[in-house]
């Protein structure tokens, strides 16, 4: 199930991050990811999906609960080995310029 802006926007102001939407278990098993993200089991009744997300466990159902109803069928630790704050770190900084040789 893919997300519209909306939705997104609904579920971030549960101080959650999507970092992979509609992916496959295979996703969870990624260790750049960060510690502190959990694998979504979904099924609304119609399809069933999968989501990395980050956050505070009950912040995350709330966020689910909330936006798509009893949706969530498991939340399991993702294989992320990058510290939570290394990791936003990460996300947020710039690219680096490439350096000249002189």
């Amino acid at each position: 199930m893919t997300f519209n802006s909306e939705q997104i926007k609904r579920l971030e102001n549960y101080m959650i991050k999507i970092i992979v939407q509609n992916c496959t278990p295979e996703a969870a098993k990624d260790t750049s990811l960060p510690r502190d993200s959990y694998l979504l089991t979904l099924d609304n009744g119609e399809e069933q999906w999968y989501d990395v997300v980050r956050g505070l466990k009950g912040n995350i159902f709330d966020a689910y609960y909330d936006t798509f109803g009893h949706c969530i069928k498991s939340m399991e630790w993702t294989d992320g080995k990058i510290p939570a704050k290394l990791w936003s770190n990460m996300q947020d900084a710039p690219p680096e310029a490439k350096k000249k040789n002189k």
